[in-house]
């Protein structure tokens, strides 16, 4: 596109031209994607959808657009590529602060003797130990249902399972986590209600 197609397509577009505005979106969606997708790994991509991060992306340039000045496209993509990288930023933050608040709410729970929380520390050293030891798909299946509270329906169709397949494959995946971890450690594994 010529840079004076590009002037009036931004200058349609922040006139109201729903036209105009529809093939400047449309124009921008294939970049934000591939912005996106590069930077969620395999497992995010399963909890978190590219096109959640295209559409922020889209949502947050349209409430720019009045103030947008126009310096080309290559400008806007830099812009749109920011938005990305902070919206995936947020789902990162958010994530890690889930595990850890998981982590600190076994460590540190009220009323607990030191052993107790010693034996709990072992505990949950043993069980994240056992997690990674399972298969790529049953780690994600596992982390997805227990930490991120993800519908078995949704972790079915990711690792290509109905939602019951995938409910049991998890609780067969923490009952072997179970029993690895029952003999040297005596505080049980986190618990799944079937």
């Amino acid at each position: 596109m010529s840079d004076a197609d590009w002037e009036w397509l931004v200058s349609e577009a922040k006139s109201g031209s729903s036209e105009a505005l529809e093939e400047l979106i449309k124009r921008q969606i294939p970049f934000i994607r591939s912005v996106a997708h590069g930077r969620l790994s395999r497992e995010e991509r399963r909890v978190m959808d590219t096109d959640d991060v295209v559409q922020d992306c889209l949502v947050r340039f349209l409430q720019f657009l009045e103030r947008f000045e126009d310096r080309g496209e290559l400008p806007l993509k830099g812009f749109l590529a920011q938005v990305a990288k902070n919206r995936l930023t947020d789902h990162h933050r958010v994530s890690a602060n889930r595990v850890h608040e998981l982590i600190d709410s076994q460590k540190h729970p009220r009323g607990n003797t030191p052993l107790d929380e010693a034996m709990m520390q072992e505990s949950l050293e043993l069980y994240l130990a056992e997690l990674n030891r399972l298969s790529p798909a049953d780690r994600f299946a596992v982390m997805a249902r227990l930490h991120l509270d993800v519908p078995y329906a949704e972790i079915g169709e990711q690792i290509g399972l109905r939602g019951d397949a995938a409910r049991m494959r998890i609780h067969r995946a923490l009952d072997s986590i179970r029993e690895r971890v029952s003999a040297a450690a005596p505080q049980s594994i986190p618990r799944e209600s079937r």
